[in-house]
């Protein structure tokens, strides 16, 4: 039976992401890697940080270890690249921090950067899917509204949803669509810390109501007040638990 690890949020933090190459399960064929999104727009990053990340997960999938989802901030910088009057929201949401992070000082240079030096990054960047399933996994970054079918999503929905998936009782929520019903869905965007009471750093958080989910986003670099962490979450493909543990810049560690 197939295992996954499943990470997201990484938000350019490759010196915790490279942490992933000490794992034991990177030489097992019988594990796969799969990435939640939101793989740029990261605070206090070492230069060049964001394109290391990208690089660093392109090659894990195309060796053919890992699958990669697309998270809402990774469409900000493909907008940039190829869609730029559809920008205005990035600027609230990380771009002075991508900006930085390569060295550039406007949107202009951005998108020459973007096409002339990185085209092979942002052309594989925009080829991802919004969701992964494997067996009775879901991948998706955001979420889903649960009383409509995986199929009837749209692009926002499943990029940028938060109370109507995380609080579907606060929403009278009737019944669970049947693509839901005995799947186990995870997903990032969300910082866990806003989900739980008691913490100063963002863990794993599962709630079963309605459907298994979990929520995965350690926060890693994605704002000044998050702790670095990214993570991992091991599941079978029937969504059996396995283990959990996060990786920092110093290494990987047990919850």
């Amino acid at each position: 039976m197939k295992e996954i690890i499943y990470l997201s949020d990484i938000h350019g933090n490759y010196e915790a992401l490279k942490h992933l190459d000490d794992l034991p399960e990177m030489q097992d064929d019988n594990v796969e890697i799969q990435f939640g999104g939101d793989y740029i727009d990261g605070f206090d990053l070492k230069p060049n940080a964001i394109i290391s990340t990208i690089r660093y997960i392109k090659n894990l999938c195309e060796s053919g270890k890992a699958k990669a989802i697309i998270g809402n901030h990774d469409e900000f910088i493909i907008d940039a690249a190829y869609n730029p009057y559809k920008m205005t929201f990035w600027s609230n949401n990380g771009k002075a921090n991508t900006l930085d992070n390569l060295g550039l000082s406007d949107v202009g240079e951005l998108r020459e950067q973007l096409l002339y030096h990185y085209y092979d990054e942002m052309e594989w960047l925009r080829s991802l899917p919004l969701t992964i399933e494997t067996g009775k996994n879901i991948l998706v970054h955001a979420g889903v509204n649960l009383s409509q079918g995986l199929e009837k999503q749209d692009k926002d929905t499943l990029l940028w949803i938060r109370d109507l998936y995380i609080y579907p009782e606060w929403h009278q929520l009737d019944e669970v669509h049947d693509d839901y019903k005995g799947k186990t869905m995870i997903t990032g965007h969300t910082p866990t810390i806003n989900l739980v009471k008691g913490f100063d750093y963002c863990p794993i958080v599962r709630r079963t109501s309605y459907v298994n989910r979990y929520f995965i986003d350690g926060g890693s670099k994605g704002g000044p007040g998050f702790k670095g962490r990214i993570n991992l979450l091991k599941l079978d493909e029937n969504g059996k638990l396995i283990w959990q543990k996060y990786m920092t810049e110093e290494g990987i560690f047990d919850y």
